[in-house]
């Protein structure tokens, strides 16, 4: 029951990064090349994910010079986890953080990967992605679907492995906005020496 209702919250809020505020529905390329990736977002727009993948595939396949190579491939991965392929989605966004390290959308890429970790039940692990995709987060809508779902994995998991060491990578103003917000869930785990640590740390 944990994990279902987890799901529905989950889906409402991958349909609602999608949007031509986070991946472009138009790009720049050869005539030929944007055909198919309007092709490819139409077909996720529509929910047919299957066919979306096949035509994120031959994009990446046929046109690896293409300056968008990095949405080809972003894009192939996501219609993967639309698709319940939680091994093949981490795989494939994993693939393209460490192709395409100074993309743009890699803070998604680290966000739905711990979706897909959450959904095959590796909460500590889904954390710790939605921690990496926390730090890079650029935007407000970004970093509250972020903190929405750690708030979700913190009140649904039996128990957290997490320290303060793992807030460590945030900027000061992260981590303190972030750690207000987690300390009930925390606190829940009896986990309060995390939050006094981290809350100590903000006043040196």
């Amino acid at each position: 029951m944990r994990y279902c209702s987890y799901r529905v919250i989950l889906v409402l809020l991958l349909l609602a990064i999608i949007s031509p505020a986070i991946v472009a529905d138009e790009i720049q390329d050869q005539p030929e090349v944007t055909a198919l990736y309007a092709k490819g977002q139409r077909l996720m727009r529509e929910g047919n994910y299957f066919d979306a993948v096949k035509v994120f595939e031959e994009l990446s396949g046929r046109y690896n010079d293409s300056p968008n190579l990095d949405l080809f491939v972003f894009n192939r991965a996501k219609a993967d986890l639309y698709l319940s392929e939680y091994d093949k989605a981490i795989a494939s966004f994993d693939f393209f953080i460490s192709r395409f390290p100074k993309s743009p959308f890699v803070p998604y890429a680290q966000f739905f990967t711990g979706d897909a970790f959450y959904l095959k039940g590796y909460i500590s692990r889904a954390v710790e992605r939605y921690l990496v995709a926390y730090n890079g987060a650029q935007t407000e809508r970004l970093t509250q679907l972020i903190e929405k779902s750690l708030v979700a994995a913190f009140n649904r998991a039996d128990a957290i492995n997490i320290g303060a060491a793992d807030f460590s990578m945030l900027s000061g103003g992260k981590r303190c906005r972030l750690i207000n917000l987690l300390a009930p869930a925390l606190r829940q785990h009896h986990q309060d020496d995390v939050v006094e640590q981290i809350m100590s740390e903000r006043t040196l």
